[in-house]
């Protein structure tokens, strides 16, 4: 497995990966696209693996232009240093740390460090967005039933939301020393430890924010 860096674990939308303009040399394996991913960041991904395990040709890749987390297999067509095109099919698996049901899990129960655990596995597209820490699952109900050895995600765990979009939010800024308290009102909703966009008034400008607690969040930058 090629290893990616690490980023902060929440449920998220797995967004697509843009391969557009992409060089690729003879002989490589899923270091091209794994290159792309440590780019984009947005999920911590324990590696991607591709069969075929290396590309026949060297050149540019031209289609697909783009291509999901998730996807299984991928027809890349790739526009060779000599002037002309092939093709190249490949079967890929992407590999996840997630939270997986260790038993049977009812709906309506509560989700515990004694019924999941954080496993890295396979991930197929139709997982939806995924959570990678326990402590963003912890506590919360099983909004239908879970079986074992499944994924928890934003399709199975209920959705608490500490802030809903349009809320009226306190933004905290912090710069050295000095910590300011801001109004400004959510431009998007989200749970304990998202980033969101929030609107401060004051200063006419929208910026990335974390959420903390319920109406509180802290700037995720100085402005």
């Amino acid at each position: 497995l090629l290893a990616l860096l690490a980023f902060p674990a929440t449920a998220r939308s797995m967004e697509p990966v843009s391969l557009e303009g992409l060089q690729v040399r003879w002989g490589e394996g899923s270091g091209a696209i794994s290159g792309m991913l440590r780019q984009r960041g947005g999920f911590p991904w324990s590696g991607i693996t591709m069969e075929p395990g290396s590309f026949p040709f060297s050149g540019e890749i031209v289609s697909p232009k783009r291509i999901y987390p998730g996807t299984s297999s991928a027809v890349f067509r790739i526009r060779t240093w000599g002037g002309g095109t092939e093709s190249f099919v490949a079967r890929l698996t992407w590999h996840a740390p997630m939270v997986m049901a260790t038993e049977d899990i009812s709906r309506d129960s509560v989700i515990t460090g004694s019924n999941t655990a954080v496993q890295v596995a396979p991930y197929r597209r139709g997982y939806g967005a995924v959570f990678c820490s326990l402590s963003r699952v912890e506590g919360k109900r099983a909004s239908r039933d879970i079986r074992a050895g499944e994924p928890l995600s934003g399709r199975n765990v209920e959705v608490i939301l500490l802030v809903e979009r349009r809320d009226p939010v306190v933004v905290i800024s912090r710069s050295g020393a000095v910590t300011a308290r801001l109004k400004g009102v959510a431009l998007k909703g989200g749970d304990r430890g998202d980033l969101i966009t929030v609107r401060v008034p004051r200063y006419r400008n929208d910026i990335p924010a974390t959420v903390i607690d319920r109406g509180l969040v802290e700037a995720a930058a100085e402005f």
